[in-house]
């Protein structure tokens, strides 16, 4: 019983260890890109427990992406799921896009700009990725036009929604996120007028 005890506060020891360096590795790539030495010393941990825990810097990248979508999710298109109105839809889900941006602006920056050299934040960022899908998908059915992939529709959409739209807009150039979400809404709104309509949809409303 007493190894069992042991054990498992060994256990919980190196998970708060863990913990500590995801941590310290979130609060500095924030910030730009950190060594090892300056993750290990954040978290009050040799380098060699840093290794221990991580192997090698992707590993680290992997734990600290996913720690930080677990704890701020991208928004859920159930908060405009039931409004049929396109542009209402849109414009609620780019309020609520382009919000969660500004707070996640330093993390996103430091990932784009350390990419190249860190392969594994693809695979980090690809729970991301697939919720921004879901996004934009629920944004293309509620236009009654053709905006399967590759068409015009589907590309506008997914220009609206991306964190480079938003950036461009409101860090680049100045424009207030209402005003940037405007935009995007007249954006899609001209390409739908422009883009052929679903008649069979139609008919079935």
């Amino acid at each position: 019983m007493v190894r069992k005890y042991t054990l498992k506060r060994r256990a919980e020891r190196q998970d708060e260890t863990r913990r500590r360096i995801v941590s310290a590795a979130i609060e500095l790539h924030a910030a730009g890109p950190a060594s090892i030495t300056a993750i290990a010393a954040r978290a009050g941990v040799g380098r060699v427990t840093v290794y221990r825990h991580f192997p090698d810097e992707d590993s680290l990248i992997i734990a600290c992406t996913s720690t930080v979508f677990e704890a701020r999710p991208l928004p859920d298109p159930a908060a405009w799921g039931e409004v049929r109105n396109p542009e209402t839809r849109l414009s609620i889900a780019l309020d609520l896009l382009y919000a969660y941006y500004a707070e996640m602006a330093p993390l996103f920056a430091s990932a784009e700009a350390n990419s190249a050299a860190h392969p594994g934040l693809v695979t980090a960022f690809a729970p991301f990725d697939g919720a921004l899908e879901r996004i934009r998908q629920s944004l293309r059915e509620s236009w009654l036009v053709e905006s399967s992939s590759g068409s015009l529709m589907a590309g506008v959409i997914g220009h609206a929604t991306a964190f480079a739209t938003w950036r461009s807009l409101t860090t680049d150039q100045g424009v207030t996120p209402g005003q940037a979400v405007e935009v995007m809404v007249r954006l899609v709104r001209a390409t739908a007028d422009a883009t052929p309509r679903l008649l069979e949809r139609v008919d079935s409303q």
